[in-house]
């Protein structure tokens, strides 16, 4: 009887666990989701525009912070949250640096979802940010980043490279 008692327990347990992990995202797919709306910023960013960047902004703090597992920093909420608060294209770049900073920091530690992003730096800016392209779109200067006035070393330069699976370059 107390072994029938185990072994059920032990099954109710065991598949009690199993749909927990099921409902719950993966990191993998949290931090896909949080690069998928922070590109959505950093395009809009580019474009000199704030069209849905709000709500791309308050989408990475929702994910971030719904996830279970927590394995992405809360603190990445906290500036997703900050940036969907901005009033103007100044205030969104300026929150935009600390959310690229922190997304790079974790990058540089943690695998990569599928793809590729490039890390790009910006020396007018004196800022980094994550792109999935390597034609350079700078979202601390925008439009006026691809004009003759501001010149090349405007546009940025790419840093690094995080991918997956990695192919082993650069």
């Amino acid at each position: 009887m107390k072994t029938t008692k185990l072994i059920c327990l032990s099954v109710l347990l065991g598949a009690s666990l199993i749909t927990s992990a099921a409902a719950q995202p993966s990191s993998t797919s949290t931090l896909k989701s949080v690069l998928h709306h922070y590109i959505n910023i950093q395009s809009a960013l580019a474009r000199d525009s704030m069209e849905n960047f709000s709500a791309s902004a308050e989408a990475v703090a929702t994910v971030v912070r719904g996830d279970e597992t927590k394995s992405v920093p809360a603190t990445i909420a906290d500036q997703a949250e900050a940036l969907a608060k901005a009033r103007n294209i100044a205030g969104a770049r300026k929150a935009f640096k600390s959310l690229s900073g922190s997304l790079i920091a974790y990058l540089k530690v943690n695998t990569a979802p599928a793809g590729t992003y490039y890390e790009v730096y910006c020396p007018i800016a004196k800022a980094s940010w994550l792109q999935t392209s390597e034609t350079v779109k700078n979202p601390y200067l925008g439009l006026r980043s691809a004009t003759a006035t501001w010149g090349w070393a405007c546009a940025g330069v790419v840093k690094a490279k995080y991918e997956n699976p990695p192919s082993g370059k650069g």
